[in-house]
């Protein structure tokens, strides 16, 4: 990852936090993620915010049909 990308990946990453942790007070559900389709057959995660339980975590790749 270049330098360019590198810092506008840590701004959608610090303003993700911040979205999460608002809709969080409102919205009671476990998980709300930010994903990247790639091929249209993957999706990368970029951000996860779990609640109580674990479903997944950043920086993994699921299946597009898995991920929705």
């Amino acid at each position: 990852m270049n330098l360019v990308a590198s810092h506008s990946y840590k701004r959608l990453e610090k303003s993700a936090q911040h979205i999460f942790k608002l809709l969080s007070k409102n919205m009671h559900v476990n998980t709300f993620c930010i994903t990247q389709v790639a091929d249209g057959v993957q999706s990368n995660v970029i951000y996860v915010f779990n609640r109580n339980q674990v479903l997944f975590e950043s920086g993994i790749s699921l299946p597009l049909g898995d991920a929705y």
